[in-house]
């Protein structure tokens, strides 16, 4: 919170001097602040404010580069925010409780938004191409400036100003190539025509696995970050082609098989150091895999989920302490293997499973002592009543822990509600199964039924 406080003083003023002097530096700073703002998490604004800001950070960076349209961060900074600006739209527009289809307006300006981020970037990654193979034409001849890093007394680098322009170095190759990826696959997903989205999707799809590759190759480089964004490459295809086949006919030629495909970004994850992110877009790739066999392959969706299981754990024991987020991820991995059961008693067993992780990232949460509820906007559920209400679902799955599940559901929603929002959120949450793309399971038809239940969500 004072971190957002100093960044929103320092707006202030650079409002104040860019209506005195409207030169380039004031501009972009103004811009770069501004889309910082809107990236905000802890405490976030409301979304309106953030399209607000986002919208403000475009416009400044827009005087900025007409001022100077050969500044390579200027023009980087204006991608990210109309890519920023993007998400915020797009989550807005496929929240739950939203229509199955994006309207054709918002598809037409998400698509004119991010291909002009594609444009940009494109003309970011000249800029700075030219300024290394100068750089390195310097360096050829007059050997390096030791001058280039400033250092303290004790050898320490500076902190870097957050928003100090940078020399160009292979890393800001990297980031302009990854935010182009990105950019990409937003774009890949948002389908103007529906019955033609699988042809533009998969063109998509190609050139940015090209570019990436080709990237990758020319410049020689090594990168788990990279390596990472490929095998996110590959799963947002594969969802994307899932998703399609769940609502149009089997088109000709068919598609690659949404499973191969998964297949494929799973064997890259095996194949990197097993870190903590990569464990966990291990977990997730696994998730999502598991997810589209629900439909098509019991039996290997089942085995899919005990080996999500077995990654996220093994990414919290590479932590001092598993974070809240990833435990809850392990109790929603429970609560979707419930579905994929009949019999009563293992139903059990992975309810009473999920519930365990679920009070332990609620725990965790304290323990952070950095409550995620306190840092809602009252428009969607946060991590941590998400969480209390994951965890009461699961508990009305056991049949003697009804009691304990009234009464957290109770507790989650009179916290809520004591914060002055809506029961609209929650209730989406409760009744939305269709919309949850991680459990797909609710509430069991016994509690939904209870008089207290129905009162509670009015």
């Amino acid at each position: 919170e004072k971190a957002r406080r100093f960044y929103e003083r320092a707006s202030e003023i650079y409002s104040q001097a860019v209506s005195i002097s409207p030169d380039f530096d004031s501009l972009y700073n103004w811009g770069r602040l501004l889309l910082l703002l809107a990236e905000f998490s802890e405490p976030p604004y409301s979304r309106i404010q953030k399209s607000q800001l986002a919208d403000l950070a475009i416009e400044k960076l827009r005087a900025a580069i007409s001022i100077d349209s050969s500044n390579a961060d200027a023009l980087f900074n204006l991608a990210q925010a109309l890519f920023v600006r993007s998400e915020i739209e797009f989550e807005r527009a496929t929240g739950p409780g939203s229509p199955d289809v994006l309207p054709e307006n918002v598809c037409r300006t998400l698509i004119a938004a991010l291909e002009e981020a594609l444009q940009v970037l494109d003309e970011t990654f000249r800029l700075q191409d030219l300024e290394l193979i100068e750089q390195q034409k310097a360096v050829q001849v007059d050997g390096p400036n030791e001058d280039d890093v400033m250092n303290d007394d004790d050898g320490d680098q500076y902190e870097e100003d957050v928003l100090a322009t940078t020399p160009v170095t292979l890393e800001s190759l990297q980031d302009t190539v990854a935010l182009w990826i990105q950019v990409s696959m937003q774009l890949a997903i948002i389908t103007p025509d529906l019955d033609k989205s699988l042809i533009r999707s998969t063109q998509i799809f190609d050139l940015a696995t090209t570019r990436l590759t080709d990237f990758m190759t020319s410049r020689k480089i090594e990168s788990i970050e990279l390596a990472l964004l490929a095998a996110e490459l590959l799963t947002t295809r594969a969802e994307t082609i899932a998703a399609f086949l769940d609502t149009f006919p089997m088109p000709s030629p068919p598609p690659a098989s949404p499973t191969i495909i998964f297949e494929s970004a799973i064997s890259a994850l095996a194949s990197l150091t097993p870190t903590y992110q990569v464990l966990c877009d291990y977990g997730d790739t696994l998730t999502a895999l598991a997810a589209y066999l629900r439909a098509t392959d019991t039996v290997r969706a089942k085995a899919v989920y005990t080996d999500v299981v077995a990654i996220y754990t093994r990414a919290g024991e590479s932590q001092p302490s598993a974070p809240p987020s990833l435990l809850a991820k392990l109790g929603d991995t429970e609560l979707a293997r419930l579905g994929t059961y009949d019999e009563v008693s293992t139903r059990k067993v992975l309810a009473t499973n999920a519930a365990t992780w679920y009070q332990r990232s609620h725990s965790a949460f304290k323990a952070a002592g950095k409550e995620s509820s306190k840092f809602s906007d009252g428009e969607v559920v946060d991590d941590e009543t998400l969480v209390k209400l994951r965890c009461a679902m699961a508990l009305s799955w056991i049949e003697d822990k009804r009691g304990v599940c009234q009464d957290v559901l109770i507790e989650a929603v009179g916290s809520w509600k004591s914060r002055g929002f809506t029961i609209g959120p929650v209730r989406v949450v409760v009744d939305g199964v269709k919309d949850d793309e991680v459990c797909g399971i609710g509430f069991a038809e016994e509690v939904r039924r209870e008089t207290w239940f129905v009162k509670l969500l009015k």
